[in-house]
């Protein structure tokens, strides 16, 4: 089996939790003085290759980590894979490598490749209770539900705020996250965009107004807004060009495929004089903010607070012809 490993995939925390197993075993097994850890930028190559060549130190295994593929050539990474010593163990860790490259190519091709994917939501369920299980503590179903809600499903972020909620309790529930949860940037224009999209009025207005209690800066709000309406009008003029598959969309226009696929209802629905007026009056009125027409600071948002309502119900307004 190859001394050579390169550890990949979206899921950092998968990748972390991974990693910290490796050099706990490697530890409790070999002892900490044949573990090694650099930065891969750091690396010079001919040190680096004479270092791994060598017999570890009074052990069976060495275990050296770096974070980050070095800029070695093609030529480089053929090299090393040929010259690490059989009791040396060389892991590398890249979430995403450029494909591009040559030399990512090479290390894709010579390493031991062990994939970090996503977990799906099914898992992120499972896992949460095991999380919080192995803290002795206990989160009903509801609350699990609302935490994905709320935060998304990056494992970095869900372990934080299940980490945060279980300082105050051990038995979480939907007040509990509700409570203390932060959502993600990603996850709060998720919500919105589709409450928006399918004319929910009320819900989206609700949303806005927990976000905005929970501390949500209302300019940033109001961007998020402007950003989904950008999107929008992508999405319908591509529509109106008779263009229907999300992923084409996507690539041609720059908008994420989730939005996409989200907004293409909205977007078939709308009526292009009633967009054309929204884009006028978001257009106006962020002017208005930008040149002081509207009294909304930092300290004093109510202003800003009032446009953000005004856009969701003009939005949810095109949703119904």
């Amino acid at each position: 089996m190859s001394s050579l490993f390169l550890f990949t995939g979206p899921n950092r925390y998968a990748i972390r939790q991974e990693r910290r197993t490796w050099e706990q075993e490697f530890i409790r097994k070999h002892g900490e003085e044949n573990l090694q850890r650099f930065f891969g930028e750091a690396l010079e190559f001919r040190s680096f290759v004479d270092d791994v060549s060598m017999m570890p130190f009074l052990a069976e295994k060495r275990l050296t980590v770096i974070q980050g593929l070095p800029r070695f050539t093609k030529e480089h990474i053929e090299l090393l894979a040929k010259e690490i010593h059989p009791s040396s163990i060389v892991l590398f860790i890249e979430p995403s490598p450029d494909k591009r490259l040559s030399s990512s190519k090479a290390f894709l091709s010579l390493a031991t490749i062990k994939d970090f994917p996503e977990l799906s939501e099914g898992q992120l369920k499972a896992w949460m209770q095991k999380f919080v299980a192995d803290r002795n503590a206990t989160i009903d179903s509801a609350a699990v539900l609302t935490l994905l809600e709320i935060v998304g499903t990056d494992q970095d972020m869900l372990s934080q705020e299940l980490e945060k909620i279980l300082l105050t309790s051990t038995s979480i529930t939907v007040r509990n996250v509700q409570q203390m949860a932060v959502p993600s940037g990603e996850q709060e224009i998720w919500t919105l965009t589709n409450m928006l999209a399918v004319g929910k009025r009320n819900e989206a207005l609700r949303y806005a107004s927990s976000l905005l209690q929970r501390g949500e800066d209302a300019f940033s709000l109001w961007s998020v807004m402007l950003w989904m309406l950008k999107n929008l009008v992508a999405v319908h003029a591509a529509h109106a060009d008779g263009e229907t598959n999300a992923g084409t969309i996507a690539s041609n226009f720059g908008v994420p495929f989730a939005s996409v696929r989200t907004l293409m209802p909205l977007a078939a629905k709308a009526k292009p004089e009633s967009l054309s007026r929204l884009v006028d009056w978001a257009a106006e009125t962020d002017i208005g903010l930008k040149s002081g027409m509207y009294r909304a600071t930092q300290e004093a948002p109510e202003e800003v607070q009032s446009l953000v309502d005004q856009f969701i119900m003009k939005t949810t307004a095109l949703s119904r012809g």
